[in-house]
């Protein structure tokens, strides 16, 4: 029989991230989970442009950006221009042992990353 699983993490805490460069938040191992979604808890201290999407490893060590068979990026959880300091953003985590998160602002920002994931577990 299997059990609902929840998980909730702060996986980036005031990271500054500069203009232009790119953030990386601390990794997490996704289990033996079946039938996931999350959604991740987004607090900044500036509005702009900002792109967040998911890393894979299959050992914690080496990370890629995930894509499909014909090299088309998939991972994506936001890329758009935002008015708000604090968002909620659901999204569809990518198969993988361990996940984290690739943050891209536009501007020089202090960024913290909060997700809550749920699924199945055997």
């Amino acid at each position: 029989m299997s059990q609902v699983w929840t998980d909730k993490k702060t996986v980036m805490n005031a990271q500054v991230i500069n203009a232009g460069s790119t953030g990386y938040s601390n990794m997490f191992e996704m289990g033996n989970l079946r039938g996931i979604y999350g959604g991740l808890h987004i607090t900044w201290t500036a509005t702009g442009s900002l792109t967040i999407t998911q890393q894979t490893s299959i050992d914690g060590i080496s990370w890629l950006d995930p894509t499909n068979a014909t090299v088309v990026a998939v991972g994506a959880i936001c890329a758009a221009v935002f008015t708000a300091l604090t968002m909620y953003i659901p999204f569809t985590p990518v198969v993988s042992p361990y996940l984290r998160f690739k943050a891209v602002p536009g501007a020089s920002v202090t960024m913290s990353l909060n997700y809550v994931l749920q699924g199945e577990k055997e």
